[in-house]
């Protein structure tokens, strides 16, 4: 399967919507800097011709569609449709083509994450019939998300708004942790991290003497640390492909993915008391 990304990140964070202010177009995949009137007609023919270029197979899935946008700065361009609406703050500013910067989403990151809320969900990253997704950024930090919203129309994906919006807790429950909360806080301190790993830790991985056999283990107190993978400490990538994850769900499945190095782990947290807690730990790398 080809790695989704976007791989999906600082350079795209640091991006702010731009009403009026101009920016330099810099080179893309395809070496060439992208000179771009503000005409509906220029723009238009610039769709068209670009379009002549794309092979059908871009638009086969949403994976397949973000893996050459967020690579190939002509066709970017003319998958956007502007000028490009912008939200922040309930204020809705326009990014015109000649204004747009190019945009590698997650594709220059190593690793990056995917959040869902049961296994079945990992399954719509190959959805051919999808018609709506969204990349996120989740600043735990500044306890904000930052969020690309694609349509797929005429069966060809576009970006059509970026919009930031306040990270509230929509996720905590009467007395009970927030996901992202907790999050922050067991990826920053070790402490409250052993604390919160179930002893023992249910461990999925291939088995050393046959790779096409899973074995399935378990590690005991203190063995969490000599296999963990290094977590993101403030900034965590998401896509949805329309679904809406349940406001009051006690599990949590955290991929963490490599760009094209076959790194591939899981981690699920399940919220049992009020409490999240990490219950198992797979690590299907290749």
């Amino acid at each position: 399967m080809r790695e989704l990304l976007w791989g999906v990140v600082m350079v795209a964070l640091t991006a702010s919507c731009k009403g009026i202010n101009k920016v330099n177009e810099p080179e893309g995949v395809l070496g060439d800097s992208i000179e771009s009137s503000t005409s509906n007609d220029s723009i238009a023919r610039f769709r068209v011709e670009e379009e002549e270029k794309i092979p059908s197979s871009v638009d086969g899935s949403f994976a397949d569609f973000i893996y050459t946008f967020s690579r190939d700065a002509l066709m970017q361009k003319s998958r956007i449709d502007f000028p490009l609406t912008c939200v922040k703050s309930n204020k809705k500013t326009y990014i015109n083509a000649n204004e747009w910067k190019f945009d590698p989403i997650f594709s220059h990151m190593e690793t990056y994450t995917v959040i869902h809320t049961i296994d079945n969900d990992a399954d719509m990253e190959e959805d051919t019939i999808a018609v709506t997704a969204q990349l996120e950024w989740i600043l735990l930090k500044e306890k904000q998300v930052k969020k690309y919203c694609f349509n797929r129309h005429q069966g060809r994906w576009r970006l059509h708004e970026i919009a930031y919006s306040a990270l509230s807790e929509t996720d905590s429950i009467v007395g009970g942790e927030d996901f992202y909360h907790f999050y922050f806080r067991f990826a920053n301190d070790s402490v409250f991290q052993t604390e919160r790993v179930a002893n023992p830790l249910k461990f999925i991985t291939f088995d050393p003497d046959d790779e096409f056999r899973m074995l399935e283990t378990t590690l005991e107190d203190g063995q969490w640390f000599a296999f963990a993978p290094i977590l993101p400490p403030d900034t965590l990538t998401n896509v949805i492909y329309g679904q809406v994850m349940p406001s009051k769900s006690n599990l949590r499945v955290l991929e963490l993915k490599g760009n094209g190095n076959g790194f591939n782990n899981a981690l699920y947290f399940k919220r049992k008391n009020g409490q999240w807690r990490l219950i198992e730990f797979d690590d299907l790398s290749d």
